[in-house]
C-alpha cells in the first residue's frame, strides 16, 4: 500500500508540475467534451445576434470552462450560414480563447461548435471526417455537451478550426496563403469555385474569405490557372489531395463542398513549393443532408429522393465550366482514372463491408444519454434512434444514412464507370545496391507503373515510371515484372505505385498518397574523425543566399570518407549547454568527400535544405556537431569576424582555421585567401575537450605560463593554477552544472554532466 501512495504522490506532482499533461483529449472521439460559457451580460444573446448580424465580432464572456479548466475573458460569437438563426435557440460557435488575452487548450485556442442542424442521426459530422482521415489532412472531429450560464444547450459537434496551426502541422505552411471557399453572400452565381473571373482580385472578394495575412494575387493566379490552363492541374496542386477530396465527396453525396451548387466549404492552403492543397470543411450535411448539385451556373439541380440521391453520377460536372476543378481532372484520362480508384477504396473499405454503420452505431451509443436529455434538438429522440435507416421531413426528407448509403454502394457497383478492371500489383519490392535502390513490382493486366517517391513528409512527391523492357534491373522483358532503379541519396523515403490500364487505376497501398511504404538505406552515421566543421560565415552581407531567397549565416561540413553519410540521429547547437539545440533532419545526407551546406536563419520549419534554428553571433561564439548529449564529434570556438569573411580549415577538414578573405561555399577552402597574419587570430587562447565531461577535463592554453581559473554557477572558485600548456582536471566530485573556465580575457562554458 505504501508503494502506491509514492506512486500516486509522484503521479499528482508530475500533473500539477504541468497542468496541460491532466487535460483530457479535446478531440477524443469517445468522450463527450463538457463546454460551459458563462457570460455577466444579462443581454448576451442579444449581443450576439447583433454581432452577427453586423461585422460578426466577439462578445466577451468572463469564463469558459473545458472539462472543468478555467478561462476568462473568452471571446464567443454566432457562426454559420443556414445552420444560425435569430430565433433558434440552439445556434453554432465559434470559442476564442485567444481573442481578448493569450491561453489556449493543449495548443488549441478556437473551438468550433456546429448545432448539428439538420441531421437526425446527430453523428453525420463525426462519422464522415472519421472517414476522409483515412484518405487526406483533416480536421477532428467529436462531441461536447455545451452550457451557457447553467443551462444546457445540448449536444455538439466539436471539430477542430483550419488555420495556421493545422497548415503548420500538416503542410509546413503556418505563414503562407490560407484562402477559404465560402461565398461571404450565399447566391448560385458567387460560388467560390476557383473559376477565374477577372484580374481584378476585389472580383473575388464576396466568394471567399482570405484567412491570411495575404493571398489575394495568389488565389487570382490559382483560378486563371485552373480555368485557363487545366492541363497544368499537377503543377499548381497537391492533385491526389483533390482526387480524394472529390471521390470522398461524390461518394457520400456531400453536396454541400465543391461538387454542389454553391461549391463552397473547402479551403486551400498553399505550400512552401507553391502547390496548393485542398482541405475539406464542414460536414454536417453529409450523406445526402443537402439536395442541391448545382447546374451551369445558376440553376439548381435538386436530388430530393433518395434514388436521386443515391444514382448521383459519378462524374458530376464533368464537362461543366462552373466547376472547373472537376473539369479539369474529368480532361484528364490518367488522373479520371485514379479518381475512380480512389471512390472505389473508400466504398470497399467503409460501405461496401457496412464498417460505418458499426462505426455509426458506436458514435450514437456515446451520446444516447446526452441526446435523450437534450431539449433543444431538432428532431425528437425516437427520429434519432431510427435515423440511420428512416427518412425524416424537415425542410424536406433527410434520408436515413444506411437507406441512402447502402442504395449508392448497389448503383455504383452497377455501373460500367466503376467497374471496369483494374490491374494487379503484387511482390513490391525494395533492394539496395552499390548506392543506389530498385524499386520492383509484379503487375498484371497493367500497361504503365509508376513509382511516387520523397524524402519528407512535407515533401511532393517525385514520379518516376517503370519499366519491364529487361534493362532496369527488371528481370526478363515482358515478364511481368517492373523496375525503376535511382541514387541512394536518403537514408529514409517514404513511396507508393500506381498502375493503370486503358480503363482503371490501382494504387498500392490502395490509400496512397496519404498512407505509403518506407524504405530505410544503409548509409551509414558518421562517428568522430569523418565529419568536420570546415568553415563558417557569422555575417553574410553580400554572399550565397539559401534557397529562401535570404543572405543567411551558414556552416559548412565536409566528410572525409569515400562514402555518403547521414546525419539523422546528430544535432547542431552554438551552445555548449544545450547540444541538441538543432536535430538535423532524416535525410541531411552529405556525399562522398562532400559537402552539407547548413543555414543558421532560424528558420529550422522549413522542409528543404537545412536549416537551423540559431543565428551565428558576429562577435564569436561555439559551433558543436554532436550527438545531443555527450560525444562530440566537432567543435570550434571563434571571436570576432566580419562581414563576408568566413573562417575556415586549411587545408580542409584536419588544417588549422583560418580568417579567408574569399569564402569557398561548398567547395575546397582558398587557403591562398586565408590572411597569414591573423593565423590563429580568432582561435581563443584556452581550449576545453571533452565538453561536456563525467569525470576529466583537458584544458590547453596558447600562451605559456597563463592563469586558468574555474568558477561554478555562483561565483565561487573550484580551480586555479598556472598553466605552462595544458592542465588536466579531475571533475569527478563537482556537482552537474554549468563552469566557467577562464584565461586571460577569454571565459569558456564547461558544461558538468555525469
Amino acid at each position: 500500500m505504501r508503494n502506491v501512495s509514492i506512486w500516486f504522490l509522484l503521479l499528482s506532482a508530475v500533473v500539477f508540475a504541468n497542468p496541460a499533461l491532466a487535460k483530457p483529449d479535446l478531440y477524443d472521439v469517445d468522450t463527450i467534451q463538457k463546454i460551459e460559457i458563462f457570460f455577466a451580460q444579462e443581454n448576451w444573446e442579444y449581443m450576439m445576434d447583433t454581432a452577427k448580424a453586423g461585422s460578426e465580432s466577439y462578445v466577451m464572456a468572463k469564463l469558459v470552462k473545458i472539462n472543468g479548466y478555467e478561462y476568462d475573458s473568452v471571446g464567443v460569437k454566432y457562426k454559420g450560414n443556414s445552420s444560425y438563426s435569430a430565433s433558434r435557440v440552439k445556434n453554432p460557435l465559434t470559442i476564442s480563447l485567444d481573442e481578448f488575452k493569450e491561453q489556449d487548450y493543449k495548443s488549441y485556442s478556437t473551438l468550433k461548435l456546429s448545432n448539428v442542424y439538420q441531421d437526425p442521426s446527430m453523428i453525420r459530422e463525426v462519422l464522415a471526417y472519421g472517414i476522409l482521415s483515412k484518405y487526406m489532412y483533416c480536421s477532428q472531429a467529436n462531441f461536447a455537451q455545451v452550457y451557457i450560464n447553467g443551462a444546457s444547450y445540448g449536444v455538439y459537434t466539436n471539430v477542430e478550426n483550419v488555420n495556421k496551426q493545422f497548415c503548420g502541422d500538416h503542410f509546413n505552411a503556418k505563414d503562407n496563403t490560407l484562402i477559404k471557399c465560402n461565398p461571404t453572400t450565399v447566391a448560385p452565381a458567387l460560388k467560390s469555385n476557383l473559376r477565374y473571373v477577372s484580374a481584378d482580385s476585389s472580383k473575388y472578394q464576396t466568394r471567399y474569405e482570405m484567412k491570411s495575412d495575404y493571398g489575394w494575387n495568389d488565389l487570382v493566379a490559382l483560378a486563371d490557372s485552373v480555368t485557363n490552363y487545366p492541363s497544368r492541374i499537377r503543377e499548381v496542386f497537391n492533385i491526389d489531395r483533390v482526387l480524394w477530396m472529390l471521390a470522398f465527396d461524390n461518394v457520400i453525396v456531400n453536396l454541400d463542398s465543391y461538387i454542389g451548387l454553391y461549391s463552397q466549404n473547402y479551403f486551400v492552403s498553399r505550400e512552401t513549393s507553391g502547390k496548393y492543397n485542398p482541405i475539406v470543411w464542414d460536414l454536417n450535411m453529409a450523406f445526402g443532408g443537402f439536395i442541391n448539385a448545382g447546374s451551369g451556373s445558376t440553376s439548381d439541380n435538386l436530388l430530393t429522393y433518395q434514388p436521386q440521391q443515391a444514382q448521383m453520377t459519378p462524374l458530376l460536372h464533368a464537362k461543366d465550366a462552373y466547376w472547373p476543378l472537376v473539369k479539369a481532372v474529368m480532361a484528364d484520362s490518367s488522373l479520371k482514372r485514379q479518381y475512380i480508384a480512389h471512390m472505389n477504396t473508400i466504398i470497399d473499405e467503409n460501405f461496401a463491408n457496412d464498417t460505418y454503420v458499426t462505426v455509426a452505431g458506436n458514435l450514437q451509443s456515446i451520446i444516447d444519454t446526452a441526446v435523450s436529455a437534450d431539449t433543444t434538438k431538432e428532431f425528437t429522440y425516437e427520429e434519432f434512434k431510427n435515423s440511420l435507416t428512416d427518412s425524416v421531413e424537415g425542410n424536406y426528407y433527410i434520408h436515413g444514412i444506411k437507406a441512402l448509403m447502402g442504395a449508392r454502394v448497389s448503383y455504383l457497383n452497377s455501373i460500367s464507370v466503376m467497374t471496369q478492371v483494374p490491374p494487379v500489383i503484387s511482390n513490391i519490392a525494395a533492394s539496395e545496391k552499390n548506392d543506389s535502390v530498385t524499386f520492383a513490382a509484379l503487375v498484371t493486366n497493367g500497361d504503365t507503373i509508376t513509382l511516387g517517391i520523397r524524402t519528407s513528409t512535407f515533401d511532393s512527391f517525385t514520379k518516376y515510371p517503370m519499366y519491364d523492357d529487361g534493362n532496369h534491373n527488371d528481370g526478363d522483358a515482358g515478364d511481368g515484372f517492373f523496375a525503376v532503379t535511382i541514387p541512394v541519396t536518403m537514408k529514409v523515403a517514404q513511396y507508393y505505385m500506381e498502375a493503370e490500364n486503358d480503363n482503371a487505376a490501382i494504387f498500392a497501398p490502395a490509400r496512397a498518397e496519404h498512407e505509403f511504404y518506407t524504405f530505410t538505406s544503409s548509409i551509414a552515421i558518421p562517428v568522430a574523425g569523418q565529419v568536420f566543421i570546415n568553415e563558417f560565415v557569422a555575417v553574410n552581407t553580400t554572399g550565397v543566399t539559401s534557397e529562401l531567397g535570404s543572405y543567411d549565416d551558414w556552416i559548412e561540413l565536409y566528410n572525409t570518407t569515400s562514402t555518403q553519410l547521414c546525419l539523422n540521429g546528430l544535432y547542431l547547437s552554438d551552445d555548449t549547454a544545450n547540444l541538441d539545440k538543432y536535430e538535423f533532419p532524416d535525410n541531411a545526407v552529405i556525399p562522398a568527400n562532400g559537402y552539407l551546406i547548413i543555414w543558421a536563419d532560424e528558420h529550422s520549419s522549413t522542409p528543404t535544405g537545412c536549416h537551423a534554428n540559431f543565428k551565428l553571433s558576429a562577435f564569436g561564439e561555439y559551433i558543436v556537431l554532436s550527438d545531443g548529449v555527450s560525444t562530440i564529434l566537432d567543435s570550434v570556438q571563434y571571436g570576432v569576424l566580419a562581414e563576408d569573411v568566413s573562417l575556415g580549415r586549411c587545408p580542409n577538414a584536419t588544417g588549422t582555421f583560418y580568417t579567408m578573405t574569399n569564402p569557398t561555399y561548398s567547395a575546397e577552402n582558398d587557403c591562398s585567401s586565408a590572411l597569414s597574419s591573423n593565423v590563429n587570430e580568432a582561435v581563443p587562447s584556452v581550449s576545453v575537450c571533452p565538453n561536456p565531461t563525467d569525470r576529466t577535463v583537458s584544458i590547453r592554453v596558447s600562451e605559456p605560463n597563463s592563469v586558468v581559473t574555474i568558477v561554478d554557477m555562483v561565483g565561487r572558485e573550484v580551480f586555479k593554477a598556472s598553466v605552462s600548456s595544458g592542465v588536466d582536471v579531475e571533475t569527478s566530485s563537482w556537482a552537474d552544472g554549468i563552469y566557467t573556465v577562464i584565461c586571460q580575457d577569454k571565459a569558456v562554458k564547461l558544461i558538468v554532466r555525469h
